[in-house]
């Protein structure tokens, strides 16, 4: 599936920053969904261009919930 819309990357972002991921490798899963990469290279982004390169970091999320928990 393609999705596609009219809005600029800055204006998806609404004035916010957003963490660019270019390499996560690795991470565990639980039987509970949550799953934790961690990320070896990150850079910051304005919704325009990278603004830096962070540091190593892990991301956290739970599996179902990304793909919509169904009650």
């Amino acid at each position: 599936m393609k999705y596609r819309s009219d809005l600029t990357r800055k204006e998806m972002l609404g004035g916010r920053k957003a963490v660019f991921v270019l390499i996560a490798s690795g991470g565990d899963c639980t039987p509970y969904g949550t799953f934790g990469p961690p990320v070896q290279t990150a850079f910051l982004f304005d919704g325009e261009k990278l603004t830096g390169r962070l540091p190593e970091l892990r991301l956290e999320s739970n599996l179902y919930d990304m793909s919509g928990r169904i009650s």
